[in-house]
């Protein structure tokens, strides 16, 4: 590769689709299609360097503190294009499909090759098809909010996908383990050659459940989770929830959440064996 040309390609493209940005919060849209790539390939930044030093300086800048954000927006994008825009999609390889959705779920199973990441692998499909659907999610003081996770911000949408790809995990390993019909990286169905419509119908709730709020159709008091991972999955939620309202998510505020007070709170963390501040901690401590 002729690695002069390269940067001074790179550098065209990049000046030449400079936009303003309506909020510093908000992600470049050239970072984020060039910066994790640098990144994650030293040699091309070496060279984008010493031929373009003030662009790559500027590239670097901009992702300072928000390098794992720029990153797996960036791999959630290219999934996206499977899906959603086919025509843009054919530059993605099935090496660089395969490497993208084991960044994605890496924050749940570390060891990406074992079963259990496998099976986390196979809902990341499945979960970015429902993007454009109306999901709902509580809200402190309110009943429930309904909105497309298209319209959010990038940390946010990035925090709806972990959300939803665990909620994801657990319905189906409970309610459908069975169902042979999987979402492939273009969106479609794969599977049975001749799917029943048990079996379709099962596919098409287990869709409707991810986009449903956490806590629906379950009654008040001790008996209100299902088990220990339903607890701290509907907890995570909440304290999404109350982070995103610019809320400090404490016992009480997420009392609100239930409805309950916070003695019942301290007693759900007593029966199920954690905290809502070690949970905080753990969701603070895979954000970082």
């Amino acid at each position: 590769m002729d690695f002069e040309a390269y940067a001074a390609f790179t550098a065209d493209f990049y000046y030449a689709s400079e936009v303003p940005l309506p909020s510093p919060e908000m992600l470049d849209p050239r970072v984020t299609l060039m910066g994790p790539v640098l990144l994650r390939r030293p040699r091309l930044l070496h060279y984008l360097q010493l031929y373009r030093p003030a662009m790559a300086q500027e590239l670097l800048a901009a992702m300072a503190g928000r390098e794992e954000l720029y990153a797996t927006f960036r791999d959630l994008l290219t999934l996206l294009y499977l899906q959603f825009d086919p025509d843009l999609a054919t530059w993605v390889t099935a090496h660089e499909y395969r490497r993208a959705v084991e960044r994605l779920t890496a924050f749940l199973v570390p060891d990406v090759a074992s079963p259990e990441a496998r099976f986390l692998q196979a809902h990341v499909p499945l979960v970015i098809s429902t993007q454009y659907h109306t999901h709902s999610y509580p809200v402190p003081h309110k009943r429930t909010r309904r909105e497309q996770p298209s319209t959010w911000p990038a940390d946010a949408f990035v925090l709806w996908f972990r959300q939803r790809l665990l909620r994801a995990v657990i319905i189906r390993h409970e309610r459908f383990p069975n169902n042979p019909l999987w979402v492939a990286p273009d969106g479609s169905f794969r599977g049975l050659a001749h799917p029943t419509e048990q079996e379709i119908d099962d596919l098409n709730r287990l869709r409707k459940a991810i986009c449903g709020p956490t806590h629906t159709g379950r009654p008040k008091g001790t008996g209100r989770f299902k088990s220990d991972q339903d607890f701290q999955t509907t907890m995570l939620h909440h304290i999404q929830s109350l982070l995103h309202a610019g809320r400090r998510p404490t016992q009480e505020n997420i009392a609100e959440c239930e409805n309950v007070t916070d003695r019942q709170i301290r007693a759900w963390e007593t029966r199920h064996g954690i905290t809502c501040a070690e949970i905080a901690r753990r969701r603070a401590k895979l954000s970082s």
